[in-house]
């Protein structure tokens, strides 16, 4: 996140997420939870709690499946 903060105002705007993130800029709006048209630190662990959680209710449906 810090190396692609080109302008070092601790937020990424769409062309630094573009430029450096760009699976992150695809979902852009969705990350930007505040909807101010940056992503900062916060809203990224945000969206890497939730993509983990998610992965984990499949995980755990999954094996549920299997039994």
């Amino acid at each position: 996140f810090l190396a692609c903060d080109t302008d070092l105002d601790k937020t990424l705007d769409v062309f630094e997420a573009t430029q450096c993130l760009p699976q992150v800029a695809r979902m852009f709006r969705d990350v930007d939870i505040d909807n101010d048209n940056v992503i900062s630190l916060d809203e990224i662990a945000i969206l890497a709690k939730n993509h983990e959680r998610k992965q984990n209710q499949e995980s755990i449906s999954w094996h549920n499946d299997t039994i």
